[in-house]
């Protein structure tokens, strides 16, 4: 770690400093971006900046790192991420405008196709119907899509009188 530090001209700790400032970067990222790859580099930037800080030998270092990216690990989804599940992410979410398919369940639609090319028309777009739902349907059917699971709309005739 210190051969790199006197490579990048940073030997006076200020090495240190940029891979701590660089792991709170990612961290922060992490609230807009997510995916786990910023989260899995900003933890594994937080154990190599802890085991910087313990000047072992390579021997120990290695066990030592292990030891500090469990740490991390371990607190990054027990407090990292249910504080950001809880306080950002679930009340942005309560408000914001529903799935183009969650705002079709409800509507009413009709059959077209036969078999395994059975769709339903709904908002002049066709819609692959459910494998469970196309026995007892046939083309022009007139039904309300109930649910959209894996890709596919949960039909259910209507039923006249």
């Amino acid at each position: 770690m210190y051969i790199l530090a006197d490579f990048l001209w940073m030997s006076d700790g200020t090495f240190l400093h940029w891979l701590l400032a660089i792991a709170f970067t990612a961290l922060v990222l992490d609230t807009f971006f997510q995916t786990e790859v910023i989260s899995w580099g900003s933890l594994v930037l937080f154990a190599v900046w802890a085991t910087a800080k313990c000047d072992l030998p390579i021997q120990w270092s290695i066990l030592v790192f292990i030891l500090f990216l469990g740490i991390a690990i371990t607190l990054y989804y027990t407090l990292w991420k249910q504080l950001l599940d809880r306080f950002i992410f679930k009340p942005l979410v309560k408000n914001a405008p529903k799935e183009a398919l969650d705002s079709f369940v409800g509507g009413k639609g009709e059959i077209r196709g036969e078999g395994s090319n059975m769709c339903v028309l709904y908002n002049s777009e066709l819609h692959p119907v459910a494998e469970e739902c196309r026995e007892t349907l046939s083309a022009g059917d007139k039904v309300i899509i109930r649910e959209f699971k894996d890709g596919y709309a949960v039909v259910e005739p209507i039923k006249t009188v």
